[in-house]
């Protein structure tokens, strides 16, 4: 998933400037180099991808290329929102204005071009839980834990805001455990349940 907003505030968002995106969460990166202009603002995104062949021993990688309009907005109190312009897949031209692009088949297109549905209907509450709480955790940098799991603060983070986020771990990270433990507890008394022998005479 590429970002607009994180690469906005990462400041990588300015004509000619060539950088590298990265997840956090992974070791995937890309390059990329954007280009602002009067006629219209592009993104464009450079990766490698491995390749196998029948006649090479070693990993060969292959060059992959996209370009993604960009659209900058003026905000209230100065300065530009970035939103990209999603290409649409197969020349349909999409142009929808969204935050966020998702790669697959090696194109960068939004949520509704490559048919994605939210992970949230399909996700029971305590995974919905645990999940809020990793990302209250990528926040404070989850990298940097002590020996009791906690995060350390950040050198660059207020301590209210710090505290904040502790406590709202604390609470993503109870509920799941909560609810788990309730679903768990359902399931062992249905199978118990469907165990019993039938009633008979």
């Amino acid at each position: 998933m590429l970002d607009a907003d994180r690469l906005s505030l990462m400041g990588n968002l300015r004509s000619g400037l060539p950088g590298f995106y990265h997840w956090p969460d992974s070791n995937a990166s890309i390059g990329f180099r954007t280009e602002l202009a009067r006629g219209g603002d592009l993104l464009h995104l450079f990766w490698l991808i491995p390749i196998t062949t029948a006649s090479s021993s070693g990993e060969e990688w292959e060059d992959v290329a996209d370009t993604v309009p960009l659209e900058r907005r003026p905000r209230h109190f100065g300065g530009y929102s970035f939103y990209f312009r999603c290409p649409g897949l197969r020349g349909t031209g999409c142009g929808r204005r969204v935050l966020k692009l998702y790669l697959m088949h090696n194109q960068f297109r939004c949520r509704y071009c490559h048919q994605l549905v939210y992970a949230s209907p399909y996700e029971r509450p305590w995974e919905r839980a645990f999940r809020r709480a990793n990302m209250l955790r990528q926040q404070i940098d989850s990298s940097n834990a002590g020996l009791d799991g906690v995060p350390e603060k950040p050198d660059d983070m207020p301590v209210e805001v710090y505290a904040r986020l502790l406590d709202e771990i604390l609470q993503a990270e109870t509920q799941a455990y909560q609810a788990r433990a309730d679903w768990t507890r359902r399931f062992v008394a249905w199978v118990v349940d469907r165990s019993k022998p039938p009633f008979t005479l």
